[in-house]
């Protein structure tokens, strides 16, 4: 079974969060025990560091192993002067395929300056945007699913989908808005199996939040996860891989 992890990070070891570093070459060689065919991936320091910096530093190390990687661009609304730039630059001169935004670690709330104007070259560009969810102030399952609510164009990607206590409401936000995607990626496996039950199977995507730290089992444990969650092996297949493909083509 081919899979598709779309809630990755690239850790440098620089990050307050991040723990010791994990290179994109041992993150593929993870990747190859568990069957993981591409990762969509953020930088760990970017999330509350010089996210310019660190954007290239995960470009530079991620490009040497093509295919295999899915870069996310990481901004921060504290600076809104900033994210045009950043943006721009990732996308139209790095390739990166993604937008993502992690409120709670970077410390600004969703509905900010930056976070808009974003959100507005994310449809230019026509990339999905994935939002870390389930912590509050700053980043609660509700609030990004508003944000998906502004912009409709958007594909907005929930990325912990409730993560251990909002689950229910990803499930609303998921049922009531056509732009809104949920990655299992946290929630445990009896929330995850309502999770799948409850909303578009369409919908439903697998994230592990693997290389957050240099634990190399945790992509093995989310992978298991789903499959407990989720026992129907065309269904696994469809979350696992073919959804992926089918964000990225819809956002073509």
């Amino acid at each position: 079974m081919k899979i598709i992890d779309t809630h990755t990070h690239y850790s440098d070891g620089i990050s307050v969060i991040g723990g010791p570093p994990v290179s994109a070459g041992r993150m593929v060689e993870i990747m190859d025990e568990n069957n993981v065919e591409c990762c969509w991936c953020s930088s760990m320091t970017a999330l509350n560091r010089d996210y310019r910096e660190a954007n290239e530093r995960q470009w530079l190390e991620t490009k040497e192993y093509p295919g295999r990687f899915m870069n996310y661009v990481v901004v921060n609304g504290n600076y809104p002067e900033q994210v045009e730039d950043e943006i721009r630059r990732c996308v139209e001169d790095r390739g990166f395929g993604g937008l993502k935004f992690h409120n709670w670690c970077s410390g600004f709330p969703i509905d900010s300056k930056g976070t808009h104007r974003a959100m507005e070259l994310a449809i230019e560009y026509d990339i999905p945007v994935l939002f870390h969810d389930g912590t509050p102030p700053w980043a609660e399952t509700l609030q990004v699913a508003a944000m998906a609510e502004y912009y409709p164009e958007a594909r907005v990607m929930i990325g912990h989908a409730g993560l251990f206590d909002a689950w229910q409401s990803a499930i609303q936000a998921c049922n009531t808005h056509d732009n809104i995607w949920l990655g299992i990626c946290g929630p445990c496996v009896g929330d995850a199996a309502e999770i799948i039950k409850s909303v578009r199977p369409d919908r439903i995507l697998f994230g592990s939040d693997f290389a957050v730290n240099d634990k190399p089992y945790l992509l093995a444990e989310r992978i298991n996860v789903l499959k407990l969650a989720c026992p129907d092996e065309a269904l696994q297949q469809q979350i696992f891989y073919d959804n992926a493909v089918e964000i990225l083509k819809k956002s073509r």
